[in-house]
């Protein structure tokens, strides 16, 4: 028994060494464990922190469960945002927003608007060679240098952009084709207008290949216009959400006699001519119902106000035709609210116009006449040598939408402009600016130029002797004002114009004391230097006639016939340049 005893026992001791053995590890790991958890209490990360502090889910205080709740809203909106992407939030947004917080909250924010508008851009050549720079870069940006305070003033401003933009491949030029920079439409745009009107007399003068690219120049660089389109397929009309408010803007010109579809008596190439919005007056009912597709479907896309712009009318009459005044009635019957003309490169009176059924009514000015253009009083005289086609204006609509969503006018005001043209003695060179005539008595000091305030009193007495009738009707039916004078019915705003005015600087500055060197010599005539030639006529046709004595002149060729080569290599006599 002893021996099997001593056989047994160093089994049994290697058995204890290995059990204290593992026990001392165990020991061990247990310590580092309570050594890592007193470590994490001591100098926790600000996760564990965080949760350490966190009291048992049942005893969270209210304040626990707000922060839950909005932590959670955060992530499901990130995770609509990715899901959706950017395009279908862009739909929502400009779509469906009046619709949607109307539907929310049972009724529409009560606010007030402006809507502002002026006449043609025209590039003419003087106005394309005084903003050469060199290397086929121009700048136009110092024309708009007076103007652009209240370009900027309304909530959105529109214009006619009168011309075809091209590529620096196809030669550039004035009358009687305005094959224009994309920098003329970048100055418009930096100047405060918002949205440029196409469908004009000049939209075809690049042709079928000037029409595309325009197109693309406007879309691709984000500018907002309409009257032309991509294809078929897109809608004839634009609608803008402004200030939440959903404004309807269609843009139409008129056509020429010929076959096909005819712009200034060329006929349009077949895969444009659906592209344009043009009217046949010898067909207006085919027009009319197509114009009445159009309002209902800016209403379908949520338009609250439509405003109709129209190319029409006759060249240098100061009354609209019987044409224009069929029309507007028809447009009125229709449901548009707003109307504005263009063409005549002069203003034409402000209407308020009653529907057949007495319960609508809309605000039209026939013609506002020409923004920019080279069209001089000197050189006018045979077809308009009164200076009527230097004059502008500045439309401005103040809209008011109800609790309702009903959108209509409480007020008109209406800001005459001048063009005014410099012409340096010594150098020869010619700048052209767009003027306010808001202060016209202080209208030397403010921008620096030179003895040009009898000349921009009269085109403010011109402007006025024009719209000034209507513009008192239009303001007493729809705000109940009654203005007596005309420095009250230029009606806008000194707010941002006489002192932004001041502070830019005219260039070149006149001198003073130079007569020479001013706008308007000693004899009351303007000064123009030699070879300092502008256009004398924009007609609705390229066959236009003019005074013989330009022959003389301006040494252009008598045999000039405005013949047409439709491959885009038009030729004509380069001394014709200066018109």
């Amino acid at each position: 028994m002893f021996d099997k005893w001593r056989q047994s026992a160093p089994e049994t001791i290697e058995q204890k060494r290995r059990k204290n053995q593992a026990r001392r590890k165990k020991e061990k790991r247990r310590k580092k464990q309570v050594e890592k958890r007193i470590e994490a209490k001591t100098n926790p990360s600000w996760i564990r922190a965080f949760f350490m502090e966190l009291p048992p889910f049942r005893q969270w205080p209210r304040k626990y469960y707000l922060t839950l709740l909005i932590l959670g809203l955060l992530f499901a909106r990130f995770a609509n945002l990715v899901i959706c992407g950017p395009n279908e939030r862009k739909i929502v947004n400009e779509e469906d927003r009046v619709v949607g917080a109307s539907a929310a909250a049972g009724v529409y924010e009560e606010k007030t608007i402006t809507i502002g508008s002026t006449g043609a851009m025209i590039m003419h050549s003087p106005i394309l060679e005084a903003a050469e720079q060199g290397d086929n870069i121009y700048s136009f940006d110092s024309i708009y240098q007076y103007i652009t305070p209240y370009y900027s003033a309304p909530d959105y401003m529109t214009c006619e952009f009168e011309g075809s933009i091209c590529t620096d491949d196809y030669e550039y030029s004035g009358y009687p084709l305005f094959r224009t920079p994309e920098s003329f439409a970048f100055a418009i745009r930096n100047s405060g207008v918002d949205m440029q009107m196409l469908a004009t007399n000049h939209i075809y003068d690049g042709l079928a290949e000037g029409v595309t690219h325009t197109e693309q120049f406007f879309r691709t660089n984000n500018i907002d216009n309409t009257g032309l389109r991509a294809n078929k397929n897109q809608k004839r009309y634009t609608v803008v959400d402004v200030q939440g408010v959903k404004i309807g803007f269609f843009d139409y010109t008129y056509e020429t006699e010929g076959s096909g579809t005819n712009i200034n008596s060329i006929e349009v190439d077949s895969s444009v001519a659906d592209l344009i919005n043009t009217f046949d007056t010898g067909n207006l009912a085919s027009f009319y119902e197509e114009v009445r597709g159009i309002i209902e479907d800016m209403k379908t896309d949520g338009a609250q106000f439509i405003i109709g712009n129209f190319h029409w009318g006759e060249e240098y009459q100061l009354e609209p035709n019987d044409t224009q005044v069929q029309m507007a009635q028809k447009l009125c019957d229709m449901g548009v609210d707003a109307l504005i003309g263009g063409h005549p490169h002069c203003e034409q009176p402000i209407d308020v116009l009653e529907s057949n059924d007495g319960e609508h009514h809309m605000f039209c000015i026939y013609s506002e006449g020409n923004a920019l253009s080279n069209q001089r009083q000197e050189l006018m005289e045979e077809d308009m040598g009164s200076g009527h086609t230097e004059d502008g204006v500045i439309v401005t609509l103040t809209l008011h939408q109800d609790t309702e969503g009903q959108v209509s006018i409480v007020d008109v005001d209406a800001l005459p402009t001048w063009v005014c043209k410099v012409t340096d003695e010594d150098t020869g060179e010619r700048a052209f600016y767009i003027l306010p005539l808001d202060n016209v008595e202080n209208i030397e000091t403010t921008t620096g130029i030179a003895g040009i305030y009898s000349q921009a009193q009269a085109s403010y007495d011109r402007t006025m002797a024009v719209i000034g009738e209507g513009l008192q009707k239009a303001k007493a039916f729809f705000s109940g004002t009654d203005i007596n004078a005309p420095d009250t019915a230029a009606g806008q705003s000194t707010d941002a114009s006489t002192d932004a005015a001041v502070t830019v600087t005219a260039t070149p500055t006149p001198a003073a004391d130079s007569a020479e060197n001013t706008t308007e010599s000693t004899d009351g005539s303007q000064d123009i230097s030699a070879g300092d030639a502008a256009t004398t006529d924009d007609g609705s046709s390229y066959d236009s006639d003019y005074d013989e004595s330009y022959d003389e002149d301006y040494d252009y060729d008598d045999d000039y016939d405005y013949d047409y080569d439709y491959d885009y290599d038009y030729d004509y006599d380069e001394s014709y340049d200066d018109y």
